[in-house]
C-alpha cells in the first residue's frame, strides 16, 4: 500500500466516527514514519513498510473505536509546540491558545518585567510551559492535584526545556503563604465540564469517555471549581494583577456574579472563544 492509497482507505474508514477523517490519517501516518507532512505530499507513491502498514491499520481501528487522535499518537501540538500526552490527562485544545495570547498581550500592555505566574490545575503543563517559553523572564508555579499529571507535566517540561516549580496540592493549598506570591498573573483551565449533558451521540461525548473524568469533572457542581479559584484567589493575586480562568459556554454569568463579589474595583470581562461561547473570565486589577 502507498502512501496515498493508506490515506485514502483511512479517510473512507474513519469517515463515520471522526469529524476530521483525512487529518487523523495524516496525522497517524507522520507518527508513524515520523516525518512533516510536507513529506507525505511529496512521497504519495512511496511504499509502506509491512509494519508501519501494520501499526496504520490498528491505530486506525483504534481512531474508529472514538479514542482521540492525540491519545493514539501521544502528542498534541499547542502553541506551535508538541506536548506529550497520556490517558492521564486532558488533551489541550486550541480555545486555550486564547488564554496565552490574552497574558501575552497583559504582559505586552503593562510592561510587566519578571511577572511571577501561577498555573493552577496545570495537567500537561500546557499553559505553564507555554507562558515560560514565551515570556523568558518569567518565574512559573505550576500546581497539580494529581502526581501523574505532574509527572508528565515534568517530562514536557524536560522535554522543552522550561524552567518551572512544579508542586503537589489542591488548588491554592498547594503553594506556601511563607514564599509564594503575591502573583502577577493566576491562570487555570480547571475541571468544568458536566459530561452527563454532553450528547451522547456527538463526537464529543465520544473523546471525552477516553479522558481522565477528574480533570474534566469537579466533585459537586460543574462551578465548583471556577468559584473556589475566584474566592481563593484574593490573597495570592497582587494589587494590579490578572486572573484568568477557562469556563464553561453556560457558566458566564455565574462566574461574573461571583468575581464582581469578590473584585468589586477590578475590571471583570467575559471572552467569547473562537465559536463566540464564553469561554475565559476575566479579572484585571491594573485597570
Amino acid at each position: 500500500m502507498t502512501i496515498k492509497q493508506a490515506i485514502r482507505f483511512a479517510q473512507k474508514y474513519l469517515q463515520n466516527t471522526s469529524m476530521t477523517p483525512r487529518l487523523d490519517a495524516e496525522i497517524i501516518l507522520c507518527h508513524i514514519l515520523d516525518v512533516p507532512k510536507s513529506y507525505l505530499l511529496a512521497h504519495t507513491t512511496d511504499l509502506l513498510r509491512e509494519e508501519d502498514h501494520a501499526r496504520f491499520l490498528e491505530m486506525n481501528r483504534k481512531r474508529a473505536n472514538g479514542i482521540p487522535i492525540a491519545y493514539i499518537v501521544c502528542e498534541k501540538e499547542f502553541f506551535g509546540r508538541r506536548f506529550t500526552v497520556g490517558q492521564n490527562v486532558l488533551i489541550p485544545r486550541p480555545e486555550t491558545e486564547m488564554l496565552i495570547e490574552y497574558v501575552l498581550d497583559f504582559v505586552t500592555r503593562k510592561t510587566c518585567t519578571k511577572p511571577c505566574i501561577v498555573d493552577i490545575g496545570t495537567g500537561s503543563g500546557c499553559i505553564a510551559i507555554t507562558l515560560a517559553k514565551e515570556i523568558l523572564d518569567s518565574h512559573i508555579i505550576a500546581t497539580d492535584i494529581s502526581h501523574s499529571a505532574l509527572h508528565l507535566a515534568r517530562t514536557n517540561a524536560k522535554d522543552l526545556s522550561a524552567v518551572i516549580d512544579f508542586r503537589f496540592g489542591d488548588l491554592f493549598f498547594a503553594l506556601d503563604p511563607s514564599k509564594d506570591g503575591p502573583f502577577d498573573i493566576i491562570v487555570s483551565n480547571p475541571p468544568y465540564v458536566d459530561i452527563d449533558t454532553v450528547d451522547q451521540q456527538s463526537p464529543l461525548q465520544s473523546s471525552l469517555q477516553y479522558e481522565p473524568r477528574e480533570a474534566l469533572t469537579p466533585p459537586g457542581l460543574p462551578c465548583s471549581l471556577i468559584i473556589r479559584l475566584v474566592t481563593e484567589s484574593p490573597q495570592w493575586l497582587s494589587d494590579s494583577g490578572l486572573l484568568i480562568i477557562e469556563i464553561g459556554h453556560d457558566q458566564g454569568d455565574i462566574s461574573l456574579h461571583i468575581a464582581k463579589k469578590i473584585y468589586p474595583t477590578a475590571a471583570i470581562q467575559i471572552i467569547q472563544d473562537y465559536s463566540g461561547l464564553d469561554r475565559f473570565l476575566i479579572v484585571d486589577q491594573s485597570k
